[in-house]
């Protein structure tokens, strides 16, 4: 529910995007031939497109490079997450890898990690910088701005055909949650 709410709270700051520029899409999860790949948001364009991971965390939020890992400290415990830097750059090699399947021109793909709590404390460790993917969830239209900056060009015209594609391909992940917690159908009430 969490990163739910999270998902929710970036609808916002997408809103200040140009509707006929960008498409976006939500919990977009693509087959790239040997893995999925789970995108929490993909934002095409014409001229870019952006991946971007969102994490709701609250909390002191640690970013260490040197373990690659994000070390969360919340009311005096501390508990570590994989580096969700590592992990938004390996869906941009996903999906690039996705789009050369489907015979698309190489298109730029930029990558972001928004932290989408807006009490969240945000630090590295040992002085290291911190990494210029990581941003707060207001700071999403200004660095779309950036990439169109950095994107003069346009890659592409028929935003029709990857949006299409994209949703044929993709596959809303299917969990069973009586397996997952070990639950036997035969204690379940039917009914109303």
């Amino acid at each position: 529910m969490r990163g739910y709410k999270g998902k929710l709270a970036l609808n916002h700051p997408l809103s200040f995007l140009q509707k006929d520029r960008y498409l976006i899409f939500h919990d977009v999860r693509l087959f790239d031939g040997t893995h999925f790949i789970q995108i929490d948001t993909l934002i095409i364009s014409s001229y870019f497109f952006l991946i971007i991971e969102v994490k709701n965390i609250a909390g002191t939020l640690i970013f260490n490079s040197d373990f690659n890992q994000l070390v969360r400290t919340a009311e005096e415990k501390e508990e570590a997450f994989p580096d969700p830097v590592n992990q938004v750059l390996r869906h941009r090699l996903q999906l690039e890898k996705w789009l050369e399947f489907y015979h698309f021109p190489p298109i730029p793909i930029e990558t972001l990690v928004v932290i989408s709590n807006d009490r969240s404390v945000i630090k590295t460790s040992n002085n290291n910088k911190l990494p210029k993917q990581i941003i707060p969830g207001f700071m999403i239209p200004k660095k779309v701005n950036e990439f169109e900056r950095k994107y003069p060009s346009q890659k592409f015209n028929d935003l029709n055909l990857i949006k299409q594609l994209l949703v044929d391909m993709d596959v809303p992940l299917q969990q069973d949650v009586l397996k997952r917690f070990k639950i036997d159908r035969s204690v379940l009430l039917n009914g109303v």
